[in-house]
């Protein structure tokens, strides 16, 4: 046959000129006569996309969750220019037993003083800043006032008087908890930051040099210091996500060259694999910085996903290979040819499957999900585009490669082809019992998964020994925390939330939440009146409430303003009195605990006449008939609700996966039977893994949700491999037996050694500290070796007791039996 001519037509001997050739046959002539020429194309584009991922960007800013279309989000950013946002709070937290005298309120003050020269922080309130009866009489109402050198900086009444201080301090509920504890040995120092200096790595350098001050103060004393706060969690994630990255990586480079190793007992058998990973990722990175899109929180992950997911075409065009070079059949094509023939079409559906599995969450309401789903998708196709690119034409120019050298037996592995001798006889004798015993171990994992719940929470990433969860509990407990709800109110008039029937009615549900064990403190406008009335009559506790009279309600308000200095009080209630806002400080719970207290508040203001409001939605000032009207809001909220339409998003875009899948796999298979018979053995798995989070008390949240999107596109590829050879098999001879035995002795080693390397690349994510990570490793792993189970059993007892019409005899000429 010269050099010009098609090869042989592999189904009854016929020209490829006398019938029409299919794409994967056209692929496998170019691969052959074109080698040198694809293997340039593979370098210049390699090239362009390399230089554009050294332009990459990154952006680890913890913003990015929250951007969305949504109208609470526009109506949340609205409510932060109003009234700013406790979000942007730092927390230095300490205890110390003489916190109330002259040194250790000298210290706090000294604290204050350091952190308001940090870059970044706009205002900083400490306990010796905080006002009291005496100092606002004493006209000391500005904390940065020096009283002297011999104080160090402290308010004057603060240090001259501090037993009377104490007593003050302590009977303010504005200042107990959320200033100092009920006993008076815990204190917080509330650090308000600029939000542009958060979104940038000037947060890193702050909490460095705070975590340096402190340092020098504990040095001196006996206090304990802790910082808190939304952006220490946030650094804390970045910080996580990056040690993961660095550490993973070449983790998972070094175990995968192992395993090569052992698999193939040659260097082509580890270079191949492992470039064309490397090759992967790096086309992947210059196709984010191609799209404008920076290296973020999510889009981080994908180089590690790439690296476990990418090797498994190679490691299957590798492995058929040599199967066809090994037992070649006189008069067919060349084992290349055969290889690329047969393998190009089966890892294009494997990688379409897996960009399925991705490119579902795009569906989802966070722009930075969306993003990650789609460039994740792409970063898979250009994996296969590589694999395509590279291996073959490669395996072309190389010579004829020997038998593979594995770490059992000689030739094939013996141990793997005495167990796949097993599988085969255990498939074609109990076809019917491997079925139904499956579909029986579904149904007990139904069960077990109706115990999962929807849980969200700040601390579901990070272990409860991270020192960061650890800064937050002792702030729970001790002081008022770091975590708050808002709710915005908005009334018809001017003035109409000084209205003192308004205020009364809302003094009750403030001393509603203030009673809920979830609420460490409540604090509203209304209480700046009461704490206002209190102090200017007297400062007794009697004192603390709402005057009876509107003249009196306008007074204590102006007094109550200059009380707590007008930057504080306007963070409650704008000056025309249409807008304020009640912050309800409350414990790190759990997504249904937040609901249920939500909708306790919701209840008590709409039993006071509250209307509920929808975000966005218009007020017409001025209109007398209309009572005040409420809207939760807040990072939290905005958060929580967020992440649960998002898990909504993916519940129905994980069927839409299933309904793409099945039509991919219908099409290939050109049957809607098998389309749909192959699907089961890829349902089961996920359903197991929803059966252990319920055994294990694991909650449905976003980084266990996002297991699911992506274990069943991975897992289908096994399915596709076995489906696709059984085909072949099939149809030398028409016996379903024969075929299940050659199947699994010729892609059952491929498809066991690619799922160790998977669920090996799964098992190394477990040793993560970041929870979102380890749970990602736990699930994925089972996911994949529940996966393998199911293709080694499951699937070739489909295929068993329903071979499609149309595998018959004839079909594919016949390869040569294993010896």
């Amino acid at each position: 046959m010269s050099d010009s001519s098609p090869p042989p037509d592999p189904i009854g001997g016929r020209s490829g000129r006398a019938r029409c050739r299919s794409p994967a046959e056209r692929f496998a002539d170019l691969v052959e006569r074109r080698a040198p020429w694809l293997l340039i194309l593979l370098a210049g584009i390699t090239a362009f996309l390399l230089w554009h991922a050294a332009q990459a960007r990154f952006d680890f800013s913890f913003e990015t969750f929250f951007e969305t279309s949504d109208p609470e989000f526009a109506a949340y950013q609205e409510f932060v220019r109003r009234f700013g946002s406790d979000a942007d709070f730092l927390y230095v937290a300490y205890e110390r037993p003489d916190l109330f005298t002259r040194e250790g309120l000298i210290q706090n003050e000294r604290l204050c003083r350091g952190i308001e020269r940090l870059p970044g922080v706009i205002e900083v309130r400490g306990l010796s800043r905080f006002p009291t009866r005496l100092s606002v009489f004493s006209l000391l109402l500005q904390p940065s006032t020096p009283a002297g050198a011999q104080t160090g900086g402290a308010p004057a009444v603060a240090a001259a008087q501090p037993g009377v201080f104490r007593r003050e301090v302590l009977a303010s509920r504005l200042a107990v908890p959320s200033i100092v504890s009920e006993d008076g040995t815990a204190t917080a120092i509330l650090i308000e930051l600029d939000p542009a200096f958060l979104r940038t790595d000037g947060r890193h350098d702050l909490l460095r040099e705070l975590r340096a001050l402190t340092d020098s103060e504990a040095a001196t004393s006996d206090a304990r210091f802790h910082l808190a706060g939304l952006p220490t969690i946030e650094a804390e994630y970045v910080r996580l996500i990056r040690r993961d990255q660095w550490t993973f990586i070449p983790i998972s480079a070094g175990l995968f060259v192992l395993f090569l190793f052992l698999y193939f007992g040659t260097l082509r058998g580890i270079l191949l694999p492992t470039t064309t990973v490397a090759l992967a990722v790096g086309w992947t990175v210059g196709a984010l910085s191609l799209g404008g899109e920076p290296i973020g929180l999510l889009t981080s992950l994908i180089p590690t996903l790439l690296i476990v997911m990418g090797i498994g075409d190679s490691i299957f065009i590798l492995s058929r290979h040599v199967e066809e070079s090994t037992f070649p059949v006189p008069g067919s094509p060349t084992p290349l040819w055969r290889t690329v023939s047969s393998m190009s079409a089966a890892c294009l559906l494997t990688s379409v499957t897996t960009a399925i599995g991705f490119s579902t969450l795009i569906a989802t309401d966070l722009h930075v999900v969306r993003r990650f789903g789609f460039f994740a998708a792409l970063g898979v196709m250009l994996a296969y585009a590589v694999s395509m690119l590279w291996v073959p034409p490669l395996l072309g120019l190389l010579p004829p490669p020997g038998k593979m050298r594995r770490l059992f037996g000689a030739e094939v592995g013996w141990l793997t082809d005495r167990m796949m001798c097993r599988l085969a006889s255990l498939v074609s004798n109990r076809p019917w019992l491997i079925f139904f015993g499956a579909l029986s171990l579904g149904g007990a994992a139904l069960f077990l998964a109706s115990r999962v719940t929807l849980s969200q929470s700040w601390f579901q990433d990070l272990k409860s020994g991270n020192p960061t969860t650890q800064a937050h509990r002792f702030l729970e407990d001790r002081l008022g925390g770091a975590f708050s709800m808002e709710i915005e109110f908005c009334a018809s008039r001017e003035g109409g939330l000084r209205d003192p029937a308004t205020l009364r009615s809302l003094a009750e549900v403030v001393d509603l939440a203030n009673a809920d064990p979830r609420v460490r403190q409540a604090v509203s406008f209304v209480d700046f009146i009461r704490e206002g009335n209190r102090l200017f009559r007297g400062g007794g506790p009697e004192h603390y409430r709402v005057p009876g009279t509107a003249p009196a309600v306008e007074m204590i308000s102006r007094f109550a303003g200059q009380a707590a200095t007008p930057a504080l009080f306007r963070r409650f209630v704008d000056e025309t009195w249409t807008r304020g806002r009640l912050s309800l400080r409350v414990r790190e719970v759990r997504s249904p605990e937040m609901t249920a207290l939500s909708a306790k508040i919701e209840e008590a203001l709409r039993d006071r006449g509250f209307l509920d409001r929808e975000p966005g939605a218009a007020l017409q000032v001025g209109d007398t008939t209309r009572p005040a009207e409420f809207t939760f809001t807040g990072k939290s909220v905005v958060a929580g609700r967020a992440m649960a339409r998002v898990i909504d998003n993916m519940k129905s875009s994980l069927g839409l996966a299933l309904v793409l899948i099945f039509a991919s796999m219908s099409i290939l298979f050109r049957s809607l039977r098998i389309g749909a018979l192959s699907m089961i053995p890829n349902l089961l798995p996920i359903v197991w893994t929803f059966g252990l989070m319920g055994a294990c008390d694991i909650p449905l949240n976003f980084s266990t949700m996002t297991v699911f999107s992506i274990a069943l596109g991975v897992a289908v590829d096994s399915t596709i491999h076995y489906l696709s050879r059984f085909r072949e098999e099939v149809a030398r001879d028409g016996d379903a037996r024969a075929a299940t035995d050659r199947t699994l002795r010729g892609t059952g080693p491929a498809m066991l050694f690619s799922t160790l390397l998977l669920t090996s690349g799964f098992c190394i994510l477990m040793t993560s500290q970041f929870v979102f990570t380890a749970r990602f490793g736990v699930l994925g792993a089972f996911t994949m070796v529940a996966a393998l189970a199911m293709d080694l059993l499951l699937t070739p007892a489909i295929g068993m007791i329903y071979r499609p019409k149309g595998w018959g005899r004839g079909s594919i000429a016949p390869t040569a039996e294993r010896k």
